[in-house]
This record gives C-alpha cells, structure tokens and sequence, in this order.
C-alpha cells in the first residue's frame, strides 16, 4: 500500500501578526518567559502496516516558514503552543529560560528577515553558534530571505573555516564572540580574497567581541526596530541550506538540501520517526552543526506543531542529561548511542522518574541490543532507531507497531 501524505492542514492561511511578541521578545531588552507548557501527548495513531511504503508528493511552491511556522501560528490549535523552550547551561534552579510561542517565532523571524535584509543581499552565509535561541531563529529567518545557511560545529578550527568560506563561495559568516576570532584569522590567511568576498560579519550573543571590533555588526543591534519582512514566493526546489560531510573519506563535501527535501519531506520524520504532535516537547540532543540538529531540531518537529526543547549545556554528563528529563516536561527523547550507552552503564535508571517521557529515538550509528533492552527494562521505553545520512533525509527507521519483531520502515520520497 503506498500512502500519500500532504501537509494540507498546513497550507497558506492569512497570517494574524503578533505585536505583543515584539515588545516581550529579548531583542526588546526583555526576557520572554511566556506561553503555556505543553500538555503529555500520546503520539501519532497508524497502522504499521499503512506506514512500510510511504510516499509523497510535494508541491511546486513551498516555503516552510511562510506554509508551516506562519501556518501554525495562525491556527487556533498551535498559535500559543511553544515552538521552542529553550534553557540556558546553568545548574538546577538557576538556568536563564526562553520560550517562544509558533505567534512569536513567526514575528520573531520575520523581524530577523528583516534583520538580514538591513545589511544587503546575503546570498550564502555559514553560521556557526551553540546552542543559543538565535541559532533557531536564524533558521527561520533565513528561509525568508532566501539566504543558504552553512552549518557548522564551534569545534571547527581557522583552517577549517578558510577551506568552507573558499568551498562555498559564502559572502557572509554569522558567528558567536570565541567563533569570530577564528574567522577573522581565517579572512586574514592566505586566501586573502576570502576578505574581499565576505562582505558581511554578524556576530550572535556577548562576549570579548561585543563592541564588534573588525567589521562585526551585532545582531541585536540589527534587530532593533527591525518590521516584519513580507512573504516571498519560492519553489521547493530552492536550497536552503548545504551541510558539509564529515570527512570520512577525503575532504568534507557539500551537501544541499532545499524546501522539498528538509521543509516538505521532513514531515515523516517528525510524524513516524519522532511520532511527534503539538501536544509534545521534543529534546533532540546534537550540535547545532550537523544536519542531524536539523532534522530534530528544526523542520521535523516544527512540522507537527510540537516544542521544540534545547538545553544549553556544552557537554552531556549522563547524569545531568537525567536530572534534565526529569525536572522538564520532555515527552520525545531524540540521542546518539553513545550517550544511551553512557546513560545505561553510568547511572542507576531504576531509581529515575521522567514523568512526561513516552518515546525515545537513536540515531548517528548501531545501537547494541544489550543497550536497547536495558533502557526499556529500566525505563519501559523501547528506543527507535533510524538511519539517513547527511546527504538524505531518513531512510530506514524502527517505527511504532510490531514491536517485537522491531522491523524497520524503508521510506521512500519523490
């Protein structure tokens, strides 16, 4: 049986802007702590036997943001559900929190379109942020304006970043304060006409480099009285963002992705995979610079209208990644098999409570059945597994149904 999916509860509505949003919004000088916490979901409802050769068909026109995110923040059902919970690196009780509502992130990012546009015509841009709101943001905004965004992970290192400005041809970096150092020792090596093409430097967040020294402009300052961009017509041809690989084999690659392929056809991982609704809070644990961090972080939730949850701790200790699901209303669990690992091995799970968690998903490499076993006898959570590259969207996944047998589901887009 092949199934055709739409997003046809998703399509186009009249966008009812949000003014409230901008004056609570951080980039007015004020901390956003609103919007409601999410109710216990209890996951999509298929058959198994509806799902093992999906298909799509995606439209010709298609902008994620304007489709989906304005979508959402149009309809009474998602309008004042969270888009992202976002927690500050901090200890328990002391961590800075932001909430933003789908009606403040379709404001918020089309103030930070806006933003964007203030300073001329960015075509490609690599950004490389923590885990910050802002990096969130940027990807909406982005998908307004046009801008391809080239991800990247804060270890990158000078070299690295000179090899991925000369690769890509960007003409502009969107970094944070440790991050803009490297890149302006990169600007300043020996592929000097790096300077002349990089014509615009953002910096995100405080830091050593607040006063924006050599050429920086803050993106706080850019947001100010920054008016919401309109729409723009696009294909779902159009890319939006390219991910370097790894480098397993040779130097890294780039690999674009566009409207269709992580806007559109994302949908059946946030549905099937992640078995996400609105009634979720999805924790995604990646860095921001893989395409992982996309997949879970951005359009695959978003789609489903559920909250997207971002802790900002540098490091994953398994016992503070514990502490987290148990003192926040994380309903979906998205990890890489080492911290499972780590989690089973280092910690007594027997004695944890995670009273909003009901599904757990792994991705990255193989996850041993000793693991898996593990964590479902102590937790009464069987973990999903899924496998896709950076050069895909998902390809094969462990779904719901059929639990024993634990078959996986080979999806199929056009």
């Amino acid at each position: 049986m092949r199934v055709f999916l739409s997003l046809a509860r998703l399509l186009p509505r009249p966008l009812r802007a949000s003014t409230s949003c901008a004056r609570r919004s951080r980039y007015s000088r004020t901390q956003d702590l609103g919007g409601p916490l999410r109710s216990a979901s209890t996951g999509n409802d298929y058959r198994y036997d509806d799902v093992r050769d999906l298909e799509i068909r995606v439209p010709d026109r298609f902008n994620f943001a304007q489709d989906v995110l304005d979508a959402h923040a149009a309809e009474e059902a998602t309008r004042d559900g969270l888009a992202l919970h976002h927690v500050a690196e901090g200890g328990s009780g002391s961590e800075e929190e932001t909430r933003w509502t789908y009606a403040q992130l379709s404001d918020l990012s089309r103030r930070a379109a806006s933003a964007l546009r203030k300073m001329g015509d960015i075509r490609r841009a690599v950004i490389v942020l923590p885990k910050v709101p802002e990096w969130w943001l940027l990807n909406a905004a982005a998908l307004r304006t046009g801008t391809v965004l080239l991800p990247g992970t804060t270890l990158l290192s000078s070299s690295d970043l000179s090899a991925r400005l000369e690769a890509s041809g960007a003409d502009a970096v969107i970094a944070d304060a440790a991050t803009t150092e490297k890149v302006d020792v990169a600007l300043k090596g020996k592929k000097k006409a790096l300077e002349g093409r990089v014509r615009h430097k953002i910096l995100v967040g405080e830091g050593e480099k607040a006063e924006a020294q050599n050429g920086w402009v803050r993106f706080g300052d850019l947001m100010d009285g920054a008016e919401p961009i309109g729409d723009r017509q696009t294909d779902s041809s159009e890319v939006v963002q390219i991910f370097f690989t790894s480098g397993t084999t040779g130097a890294p690659k780039m690999v674009p992705h566009t409207q269709a392929s992580y806007g559109y056809c994302h949908q059946l991982t946030g549905r099937y995979w992640l078995d996400l609704t609105p009634g979720d809070v999805h924790w995604n644990i990646s860095d921001t610079g893989w395409a992982k961090s996309a997949w879970s972080n951005v359009f695959a939730p978003w789609s489903q209208g559920a909250c997207v949850f971002v802790h900002g701790m540098a490091r994953f200790a398994p016992s503070e990644v514990l502490r987290v699901l148990g003192d926040y209303p994380v309903t979906t669990l998205c990890a890489p098999p080492t911290l499972y690992r780590s989690l089973v091995q280092e910690e007594d799970l027997s004695s944890r409570r995670f009273p909003k968690l009901r599904h757990c998903v792994s991705a990255g490499e193989p996850l041993n059945q000793e693991v898996i076993a593990s964590w479902e006898a102590q937790t009464g959570h069987r973990i999903k597994e899924g496998y896709g590259q950076t050069e895909t969207t998902l390809i094969t996944a462990n779904f719901k149904g059929e639990e024993k047998k634990n078959q996986r589901v080979v999806l199929s887009t056009v």
